[in-house]
């Protein structure tokens, strides 16, 4: 590399490139070694033709090669160099690689700070006393800086290890402790097992909102999850017939088929003792059980309108006149009183009350098409089809045919002397 740049005319000096051809030629030239002033070299800091003739090399000196030079250019030989200690550049420690301009953005873009573990963050207490202080308290740990834990504070300098935003209840030097249990661990921290406890610092490594029963960290609050390494178990789980006490009460008998009618309890069976009663039986009417396990008796067996009677009645038989007529309306069974002009046959005994029958078939009943008794549009004689509403009066039938309560004008007594003029009059 030497040979070349001795061959080619150097940059203009002050040019970027000047400098990193620099910073590449000493550090490809020089070893390290005692620091030496320019001046004692026999040349000034200006003086680049006098160091180039005594077989010299001229350029910026970069001890900890970050790129960025400590003085202004100078004269070093081959076998003794380092940098000027006299004129100070803009790095503030060259004994550091990892203090320099810039390399902490998240205490100040500009500052020459020190961030040895590579977080951004200042060294809040270098040794040099050209470095910026910033605000990181463990400059040796990247996970240890201010706002690392934000569940528990969202500036606070506090070492998160396990990347889970709960701080180590360790404070770092300098810094401030959190409430994370176990900060190797990223699945244990406060409130990690909600379904236990919503702030307790527990473990849950299969995430499903239980906690260990059995951490083997100090300071691990226990939960309730038996088995923490499978999502399947948890206090009051469903069986899964998989060899596990998913449901964690201790038991696995759920998976043993008593009954032996081929369905296990974890399988679905509803009663293992009971060998009539699995999920693959058609549900029976009117038995009262739950035969199919579809946790639904048969539809019969349903009250479905809330009256109290089911369509297969007090006697437990289907089609006798103890049963529910109407099971989605809670005005119709046995016993209930008949009510008039609803429609409706309410005591379930196959007819409609009296008032709402057409006992003369002539179309309209004792209701009225209003479906209210004792109105204008009801039928005033319902076992004569020749009287209701709306039928032409009739002379001389002897009835109120239109039921307005007047009949013809040739049966009404005018003159009041005892006969009509269907009587001759």
């Amino acid at each position: 590399m030497s040979d070349t740049i001795r061959a080619n005319r150097w940059p203009r000096r002050g040019t970027p490139l000047f400098a990193a051809l620099a910073v590449a030629a000493v550090v490809a030239w020089a070893p390290r070694a005692e620091a030496i002033l320019c001046a004692d070299m026999g040349c000034t800091d200006d003086d680049e033709s006098t160091c180039e003739t005594a077989g010299n090399y001229w350029g910026y000196w970069d001890y900890d090669v970050d790129l960025q030079y400590s003085i202004n250019p100078c004269c070093c030989t081959t076998e003794l160099a380092d940098y000027d200690e006299v004129d100070a550049g803009p790095d503030c420690d060259d004994g550091d690689v990892h203090a320099q301009l810039g390399t902490a953005p998240n205490d100040d873009a500009a500052d020459c700070m020190r961030d040895e573990d590579g977080d951004n963050w200042g060294d809040a207490a270098p040794l040099e006393p050209m470095v910026t202080p910033g605000s990181d308290c463990d400059d040796a740990e990247a996970m240890t800086f201010p706002g690392a834990a934000p569940e528990d504070h969202p500036n606070q300098c506090m070492a998160d290890l396990d990347d889970d935003d709960w701080g180590d209840l360790v404070a770092p030097p300098g810094g401030n402790a959190g409430t994370d249990c176990d900060d190797d661990d990223e699945y244990t921290f406060p409130g990690a097992a909600p379904e236990d406890d919503n702030s307790d610092c527990m473990r849950d490594f299969d995430e499903d909102g239980w906690g260990d029963d059995s951490p083997t960290e100090a300071g691990v609050t226990p939960g309730t999850d038996c088995d923490d390494t499978y999502d399947f178990t948890y206090p009051g789980a469903p069986e899964l017939c998989d060899l596990e006490d998913n449901n964690c009460d201790g038991d696995t008998s759920e998976e043993t088929d008593d009954d032996t009618d081929g369905y296990a309890e974890c399988a679905g069976d509803c009663d293992d003792a009971d060998p009539t009663r699995n999920p693959g039986m058609t549900e029976a009417e009117c038995d009262g059980v739950d035969t199919d396990c579809d946790g639904f008796e048969h539809e019969y067996e349903t009250d479905d309108d809330g009256d109290g009677v089911t369509e297969c009645g007090l006697d437990g038989l289907l089609g006798t006149a103890d049963d529910d007529c109407d099971d989605d309306q809670p005005t119709m069974f046995p016993g209930h009183v008949e009510e008039e002009c609803d429609g409706l046959d309410n005591d379930c005994d196959g007819d409609l009350h009296e008032y709402e029958t057409d006992g003369d078939v002539d179309g309209v009943t004792d209701c009225g098409p209003d479906e209210i008794h004792g109105t204008a549009d009801d039928d005033c004689d319902d076992d004569n089809a020749e009287v209701y509403p709306a039928h032409a009066e009739v002379a001389c039938d002897g009835l109120d045919n239109d039921c307005d309560g007047v009949q013809h004008t040739d049966e009404q007594d005018n003159d009041a002397d005892g006969q009509t003029e269907c009587a001759g009059d």
